[in-house]
């Protein structure tokens, strides 16, 4: 697993510990243990209550995971849609760019190849060298 996600899941587990205990105890315990066994033990997250979620320095690993758990354990049904609209619009936006690279990739393989003539000299040179240096 890479450490991108391992810190991720311990910035999660950090975050999570400041839930109310009631809305703590709806994820399920084999999720949290699951982010416990993968988290990175060496690395220090520090969460500030007093500051809103969004001015959290917080990667955008560990972003998508709280996502996640909102999503499967305490979004509406309405609030899943939303959220479902936005990840796809999301999804497109980011196929979109990934196209856009794509084509100007394309652009320059398409490209004419113009061929490298040798010189006269260096072919001569190159003949000589090869009669007279036997390797």
């Amino acid at each position: 697993m890479s450490t991108a996600y391992e810190k991720a899941y311990t910035e999660v587990l950090e975050i999570l510990r400041f839930l109310p205990r009631n809305e703590y105890d709806q994820i399920p315990k084999e999720e949290i243990d699951f982010y416990e066994s993968h988290r990175d033990k060496s690395y220090q997250y520090n969460f500030d209550p007093s500051k809103g979620l969004h001015e959290q320095p917080i990667s955008r690993e560990a972003n998508a995971v709280l996502v996640t758990i909102f999503r499967d354990f305490f979004a509406s049904e309405v609030q899943q849609e939303k959220l479902g609209q936005m990840l796809a619009t999301n999804e497109q936006r980011q196929q979109a760019q990934l196209r856009g690279r794509h084509k100007g990739n394309k652009a320059e393989e398409d490209a004419p190849v113009i061929p490298y003539k040798i010189s006269l000299f260096t072919r001569i040179f190159t003949k000589l060298r090869a009669i007279f240096c036997h390797n």
